[in-house]
């Protein structure tokens, strides 16, 4: 789930977004605990998201010892957010977005995390390079 922002005044063309995107950062925060926090590449996790100019998207996920896990949705962009629709689930994820040449740096992002002791509310913050 990503979002993003720019700072034009109208939203960058859809093929800046259409295309395989691989995140280099994946940082979790704790709402309650803002010290609370992990960026869960260094450990070996990976995701890769693919926007297509039909407005879906698919990403995948995989960590050590799990097998993948793969979403998929519709994304909308507007100048500022970019809004994660996963197909199936209720509700959305915002993120503000800059897009910056072949990286994207997508913050904000209203997630659940386990941080050792169940799910809680947590920020997402995502940078991830186009290849």
């Amino acid at each position: 789930v990503v979002a993003a922002a720019c700072s034009d005044s109208s939203a960058p063309p859809i093929d800046s977004f259409v295309g395989t995107w691989n995140a280099t950062k994946m940082e979790f925060t704790s709402v309650a605990n803002p010290t609370d926090k992990i960026d869960v590449i260094p450990l070996g996790v990976t995701f890769r998201i693919t926007f297509a100019a039909d407005s879906t998207w698919r990403g995948i996920q995989t960590a050590p010892l799990m097998a993948p896990d793969t979403t998929a949705g519709t994304w909308p962009a507007s100048i500022d957010v970019l809004t994660l629709t996963e197909t199936g689930v209720s509700g959305n994820v915002q993120f503000n977005y800059v897009l910056s040449g072949n990286t994207i740096s997508l913050t904000g992002g209203n997630v659940d995390f386990d941080f050792g002791n169940g799910d809680e509310a947590a920020t997402l913050n995502v940078t991830a390079v186009k290849q």
